[in-house]
């Protein structure tokens, strides 16, 4: 054997164990008030992928940047967003159960680190589960690797779950959000079967006529249900990333589908300190 391909085969066999994350271990596995105020040393664990190698250029060592056969999508959010959880539309996974436990996803493999649903791979990161000095939060859906949704989040003080909420919206691309809600919870509507997640919704009137802005419809097992006919729609695809389509809330009816989901974090110092 050359000792071209005994570097490359090396060095493919070497990307499993180098794109980790630093410092951690390898284990992959209704209220009717409304809320204006926004609370407003960095943390430096990251995923990163520092060697790819591809495989059918055997005559070309392998270097320290991404491989030239990885899609690039038409979409940077900056240096200063890390990406801590990516999910497909379609990829037969409960995210709720996911993003609630303790366990990461997929941290060992480049393309699901990418924001893009071209590579069909749910992932999450060490740091979803840490939360350790975010001062801010990006949830977003993206369709044809463009965004069509974004809503940021104060996150300073927050848990991984309690972000996620009202009082903690800071912007939005909807014209109406934030705004007063019914629901704005990741657990969505929790005193029943539903599995209606990352609920963003105005209030319950009729069904058709729900009005809302974002939900995620998860992955339901047999014995759940939905009183609704658009809650239980066409469960061979979920989960599902429903919104409306026109920046503004809209009946349930009304929603249209992404194709992916990503929660993004921003690192930093926050407004003070926070309470123990």
């Amino acid at each position: 054997m050359s000792s071209a391909v005994t570097w490359s085969i090396m060095c493919c066999l070497l990307v499993t164990h180098v794109v980790l994350t630093a410092g951690h271990d390898d284990d992959d596995d209704h209220d009717d008030d409304c809320h204006d105020d926004h609370d407003d040393d960095h943390h430096d664990h990251y995923d990163h992928a520092t060697c790819v190698c591809n495989i059918t250029a055997v005559e070309t060592p392998c270097d320290h940047s991404w491989a030239n056969h990885l899609f690039s999508p038409p979409i940077d959010f900056g240096t200063e967003w890390e990406l801590v959880f990516k999910a497909t539309a379609g990829v037969p996974m409960n995210l709720y159960t996911l993003w609630m436990s303790d366990s990461v996803l997929h941290v060992n493999v480049p393309e699901a680190m990418i924001p893009t649903s071209h590579y069909r791979i749910n992932y999450k990161s060490h740091m979803a589960n840490d939360w350790t000095y975010v001062e801010e939060v990006k949830l977003v859906f993206l369709k044809n690797d463009e965004v069509v949704v974004f809503v940021n989040f104060n996150g300073w003080c927050e848990d991984r779950v309690s972000w996620f909420s009202e009082e903690n919206i800071i912007d939005s691309s909807f014209s109406d959000l934030p705004s007063c809600t019914l629901f704005t919870s990741i657990a969505g509507d929790s005193d029943s079967d539903m599995q209606r997640r990352f609920f963003i919704h105005d209030s319950y009137t009729c069904c058709s006529d729900d009005p809302g802005w974002i939900v995620v419809l998860d992955r339901m097992s047999p014995q759940e249900d939905d009183e609704c006919d658009w809650g239980i729609m066409r469960p061979s695809e979920r989960p599902m990333f429903l919104y409306c389509p026109d920046g503004e809330s809209c009946s349930a009816t009304s929603y249209t589908s992404a194709d992916t989901m990503l929660i993004l974090v921003r690192h930093g110092l926050g407004s003070g300190s926070c309470e123990d």
